[in-house]
């Protein structure tokens, strides 16, 4: 994996570019739980997909890659359980704490994935960083 400069911004390395994007993911989702900042996270997927699109650095592409779906993860959990589900009032407190439990684990990976792109490593996440290489490489992100 090159983990040199970005291509799009050659200024800044790709390890500093990617866990910026980590953090600033986790913040937005932080934010949008609360619906404090209901507009921060999809100016921050936007920001991510466009790099993904522009910059040919591949340790940058694959970061954007995992962003992009524990992002995906996160808006379904709380379509699903913190939305849909939790309307049900019989049981609406548990799909409420699966969602927060989903959200939580998320933001835990984020964090670590944030800290270790800082190393210049891509942290693969137990139970979806399979997934996460098969998506990678049909992009062929190589």
């Amino acid at each position: 994996m090159n983990n040199g400069k970005s291509r799009l911004i050659p200024m800044v390395g790709a390890n500093s570019l990617s866990a910026s994007f980590f953090f600033l993911s986790l913040v937005a989702g932080l934010l949008n739980s609360r619906s404090i900042w209901p507009w921060f996270a999809p100016i921050t997927m936007l920001l991510t997909i466009i790099l993904f699109v522009l910059d040919s650095n591949t340790f940058i592409r694959k970061c954007m890659i995992q962003i992009l779906i524990f992002s995906l993860i996160s808006t379904i959990s709380s379509i699903v359980f913190g939305s849909w589900f939790a309307s049900i009032k019989a049981v609406s407190g548990l799909f409420i704490a699966i969602d927060w439990v989903i959200r939580s684990l998320i933001g835990i990976f984020t964090l670590i994935s944030g800290l270790q792109a800082l190393n210049g490593k891509r942290f693969s996440v137990p139970i979806i960083g399979k997934l996460i290489d098969a998506i990678c490489d049909a992009l062929r992100v190589y």
